[in-house]
């Protein structure tokens, strides 16, 4: 039983890394050698063998088959790859592929040699339609470059999402419609660059914000209209100020987008 905490060197990066007294008991309790790579390059290395959004382009490997495939699989890759349709289809025998595991050698070498010969699905996507570069995807129809995602329509460019429409550039959203640069949030209509919120609509710049319709730059609000940085207006006044913010500047939206990021 190691007593000491021990300096190493992550062999990928070279920066040190400290492995604790109770790592080092966890490592001889499940017989595993002690890392080499720091905890963040063994996330990463970890985190490699999920590729939601990386998409190449290469041939299907099906019988009789010799067109091109998007697919989250490199062509340099020596995989077998088949397109959807045929990878769920009755043409080829799953089984056919089994073997008995040979106690003699390491688990992960048999792995190894199962998965590079066992036929993958070019995309996890199912039911889709016009939506060839969707990954992880159920249900998706006219959308683009979107992971993670169930019953979603024209959306782009968007990751872990559900029952979405006419939206692009979210994370971890629901229910939202004519959305835009909006991250962990519900229940939406045209909501932009906001983050945190809940039922709000007509709004921009929002942080944890729940039932608010017509606000910008603001935080921390319930059930409200008409406010501006936090200030409460009346829809006159609230109309007039937004009618001098150009949202369809980008150097405008980058500055807006620094004074939002003190909000939050």
């Amino acid at each position: 039983m190691n007593k000491n905490s021990e300096k190493r060197i992550c062999q990928n990066c070279k920066k040190d890394f400290i492995i604790e007294p109770e790592d080092f008991n966890f490592y001889e309790k499940i017989k595993v050698p002690s890392p080499t790579f720091c905890p963040e390059c063994r996330t990463t290395r970890r985190l490699c063998w999920r590729n939601e959004m990386s998409l190449f382009k290469r041939k299907c490997d099906a019988q009789d088959h010799d067109e091109y495939l998007i697919s989250i699989y490199h062509p340099d890759e020596k995989l077998v790859v088949y397109d959807n349709n045929y990878w769920w289809g009755d043409k080829w025998d799953p089984f056919s592929y089994g073997k008995e595991y040979d106690f003699s050698k390491p688990f992960f070498e048999q792995w190894k040699e199962f998965r590079d010969i066992f036929p993958l699905q070019c995309l996890s996507n199912s039911k889709a339609t016009n939506s060839d570069y969707c990954n992880v995807a159920e249900e998706s129809r006219d959308s683009y470059m979107s992971s993670g995602s169930w019953k979603i329509e024209r959306t782009f460019y968007s990751n872990r999402i559900t029952e979405t429409k006419d939206s692009s550039d979210l994370y971890i959203t629901d229910k939202m419609e004519l959305c835009y640069d909006d991250v962990i949030c519900s229940n939406c209509y045209h909501l932009l660059y906001s983050l945190n919120c809940i039922n709000c609509v007509d709004s921009y710049f929002l942080y944890d914000c729940h039932g608010c319709v017509s606000c910008f730059g603001c935080s921390n609000l319930r059930s409200k209209s008409y406010c501006m940085w936090n200030e409460q207006l009346s829809r006159e006044e609230y109309n007039d100020r937004l009618s001098k913010i150009n949202l369809e500047d980008y150097d405008e939206i980058l500055k807006l987008k620094k004074k939002f990021k003190d909000l939050c």
